[in-house]
Formats: C-alpha cells, structure tokens, sequence
C-alpha cells in the first residue's frame, strides 16, 4: 500500500523540474515576443526560478518537503534569504539556517515537490512579461511565524562528541554539528555575532585544555594525500599535537597545523582540495563530560533563556564564596604573563588565553570552574599588567 507521501510524489515534480518547465515556457513566450533580446539560457533560468520564488514567498503556489519520513509545508519564510534558490535549483533540495529549532532542522536538505495541477494552473496565469527579479521579492507571506533561532543547545548525549559541536558549544551555547554549523555560516547567521573570532577564540581554549591531558581528542591522522579517509584509523591524538595542530578545519570537521580557522572564510570560500593541508586531523571528537566540565557558557534550563535585550533580570541567591587558591593562582599566571611580555591593551585573544592559563592553573588543583568565572578573575590579571 502506498503512504500518503508516495501518492504525492506521484501527482508532483520537483523544484528542478518545476524551473525547467518554467524556463520553457519563458522561452517560448517572451523569447519569440522579444527577438531583440539575446535570452541566453543562464539569464532564462534565473528569470524562471525568480518567477517560482515570487511565487512561493507570496503564498501563491506551495511546495511541500517530501521524503521517505513523511510531507509537511515548506513555509514561505524558507525561501527569503536571496541565494536560497541559486542552490535549489539544480537539486530541489532547500536547505534551512542551521540555528533553526531542531523539528525544522529535521526537513533541511529534503527534496522540495510541487503539486502538479497547482503548478500547471499558476504556469498558464503568470505574466511573462513584467517578471519580478530578486531586488523586488516580496516578504514571506507567513513571516512572523518564522522560529526564533535557537539560543541553547546541550551538544549530543554521547561518550564523544564531533569536534564542531564542542567548538559551538564553546563559543556560542549552542552545540552544532558539522552540517547545521556549515548552515549557519552559509545564512550568515553567526557572522552578526562574531561568529569566526569566537569560534578561533574556543579553537585555542579547546586546545590549550587538550594538551594538558584533561579533554581527550580523536580523529583521523591523514600524512598524505595518498591515504583515504576510509583507511585511516580513528586514534587517539597525543596532547602534545595539540599545541601545533589547533587550527579548525570545517571542511573536514577537524584540526589543521597552525591556529584560528580554516576551510571556511567570511567570504563564503571554501577550500579547493588543492588547497586542504597533507598533515592533519579528520573528524575529530573530544570528551564529552570532560569538555562540560570545563566548559559550560551559561546555565542549561529546560526552555531557552530570554536574552534579547528587552529581558527582565533575574534576582540571584548569593553564590558561595570565593575559592581560596584563586589569589595564589592569579598571582602566579599574573607573574607567566608579564614574562611572556603581556602589556596593556591586550592583542586579540589574548583574554581568552588567560582566562585558559587560570582554568588550566585550578584544573591541575581538580578544581573546575566556568568560563564566566576564569573571565572575572582575567580582569584582575589584566589590572596588574604594565601599560605597552
């Protein structure tokens, strides 16, 4: 017996096939209307695909995301974002904002159907002549019911955990996965908040805890080019490799030699396999109740915190009291600072290396703490630097 969903897909066609019939009947319409005009077959499918977006944004025409699970509605919100269609086209698979809640996140990257009959109706109505372009795209006509993005997010319930959710988890709260951070990136989602520094920043604290032992890493040590990923062996990562491999690499969902990020810039570039380095580690993993022990950016509730600006604060309990090897530990990292030559105003970064020279200091004491308090006690170090 067929599910309701296979019925659909028989009554259906996809987006691609919806923009090919779409840049046919352009072709045929405007194309003999207008000879002067030199329809070449790029700037056609363009024209066609933003016919079908107008449309799908406006409500007139719906599209469903269809797979072996099941259908649901793809919301006209999914289609706002300018370079979404540029991607559907040519696969039918609509991809969402990785920071979109976890039941739409399941659908990102579905196939994309239209109904048939729906289709052949809104085909034999469109104007062909007067056909909007991207600059004139109307908002979503369901766009106040767009998700909020998610604001936390524990990283997955498992012994070890992917290396970009403990980077996310770090950075953000919000542990993401290789895909959804990928997403997020590509919607521009994190870039408003700082998105690749604090992703370096958590690269380097993540690091510096590893190689003194206290967060196990594995991965995939590839020499060269000549081994495949399939025939490596998963390994644990020696500490001390920590200190030169600690650059992130999201192509691969790994670590590089050097430091900050690679395989990805802010410019929506990623790396040509010319350009992915000979020594590194592949799908790398750390601990996962090491990294929370060490890291925990903001207390955990069932539901997100409100943190938009507009929040009511929150009358806290007192907390307890200060540990009492805090003053010899900011006295001795104050000391390692201004040998290493530390002056004020800090460069990049090196905040954060402090507050992780002061939870590694009390680490080696098995006294772990967060990384809000290492920051409050940063300051202190910081006061006592001398003036560059």
């Amino acid at each position: 017996m067929r599910s309701d969903w296979d019925a659909y897909r028989a009554d259906a066609i996809t987006f691609t096939e919806a923009t090919r019939a779409a840049y046919f009947r352009l072709g045929c319409v405007v194309g003999n209307a207008a000879p002067e005009r030199d329809w070449q077959s790029r700037e056609r499918m363009i024209c066609a695909g933003e016919a079908l977006i107008y449309a799908l944004l406006s409500g007139r025409l719906q599209a469903q995301y269809v797979d072996d699970g099941g259908a649901i509605a793809v919301p006209g919100w999914a289609w706002e974002p300018v370079h979404r269609g540029d991607i559907v086209w040519g696969t039918s698979r609509l991809r969402l904002d990785g920071l979109m809640p976890d039941e739409w996140n399941r659908w990102s990257g579905a196939v994309v159907y239209v109904g048939r009959e729906a289709f052949g109706r809104w085909l034999d109505g469109v104007n062909w002549q007067r056909v909007e372009t991207a600059a004139n795209r109307p908002s979503a006509f369901d766009a106040s019911q767009r998700p909020q993005p998610i604001k936390r997010r524990l990283p997955s319930d498992a012994p070890f955990i992917p290396l970009s959710e403990a980077l996310t988890w770090i950075a953000f709260g919000v542990a993401l996965d290789h895909d959804r951070l990928g997403r997020a990136l590509d919607y521009q989602s994190l870039v408003a908040a700082d998105g690749f520094q604090k992703l370096s920043v958590a690269t380097a604290q993540l690091c510096a805890v590893g190689t003194d032992g206290a967060i196990e890493f594995r991965g995939k040590h590839q020499r060269s080019y000549k081994q495949t990923e399939a025939a490596i062996a998963v390994s644990v990562i020696d500490p001390i490799h920590l200190h030169s491999y600690a650059s992130f690499n999201l192509t691969h969902d790994g670590l590089d030699f050097g430091s900050g990020i690679s395989g990805y810039t802010p410019d929506d570039h990623r790396l040509s396999l010319s350009d992915y380095p000979r020594d590194c580690y592949w799908r790398v993993t750390v601990n996962r109740a090491a990294l929370l022990a060490y890291f925990q950016p903001d207390p955990i509730s069932a539901t997100a915190p409100d943190i938009s600006d507009n929040a009511k604060p929150t009358r806290r309990r007192p907390g307890p009291a200060p540990d009492p090897d805090w003053p010899e530990v900011i006295a001795n990292v104050t000391r390692d600072c201004i040998a290493a030559g530390y002056k004020r105003p800090l460069e990049r970064g090196a905040k954060a290396a402090i507050s992780t020279m002061l939870l590694t200091a009390m680490a080696a004491k098995d006294k772990h703490f967060s990384d809000d308090i290492a920051a409050k006690h940063a300051k202190k170090v910081i006061e006592a630097l001398p003036d560059n």
